[in-house]
């Protein structure tokens, strides 16, 4: 199995550096995940403003995961959205989730 396969059955992705602008390829990589039902973006966008990092998480990055997981993006820093609170559960230590 090679890398775009990888990419083309992945269901679950965990967004890479804080969801930045150059942590998540977008040709060779976002766009290859064809079956994404979920993503992760480990971020605290109120640190990320308060210590100048930048547009963390980048906005183009966000906008296309909500589009291509209808929606189940899960960050750090938010509440969890509603469609996805029988998948997922939510403790300070630890989310788990249900596929």
């Amino acid at each position: 199995m090679a890398g775009p396969d990888l990419l083309h059955r992945t269901i679950f992705y965990k967004v890479g550096h804080h969801g930045s602008h150059n942590a998540t390829l977008k040709e060779h990589g976002l766009e290859e995940m064809d079956a994404i039902e979920l993503a992760f973006v480990p971020v605290d966008h109120a640190m990320a403003v308060k210590k100048r990092w930048g547009r963390m998480p980048f906005p183009e990055l966000m906008d296309r995961l909500e589009e291509k997981t209808h929606g189940n993006v899960v960050r750090i820093d938010t509440d969890l959205p509603a469609g996805l609170k029988q998948k997922v559960t939510q403790t300070d230590l630890f989310y788990e989730v249900i596929f």
